[in-house]
């Protein structure tokens, strides 16, 4: 260690780590939100194998 680690240097780097989360977050919701608007929840079920669907009430983004 060459430094002392500030509050900052803590910061930025949680902000390295955190980014690829929080963009894979925001991208399912809009990915959610796009499937939502084009299709109804019976399409939706159709297309999805029954021992896998699960119904859930839509997300308010």
């Amino acid at each position: 260690m060459k430094s002392i680690i500030t509050a900052s240097d803590l910061t930025l780097r949680f902000g390295d780590i955190a980014r690829p989360f929080l963009l894979t977050e925001e991208a399912e919701r809009l990915l959610r939100r796009c499937v939502d608007e084009t299709f109804d929840l019976e399409t939706i079920a159709k297309a999805v194998p029954t021992r896998s669907f699960k119904v859930c009430s839509p997300l308010l983004i």
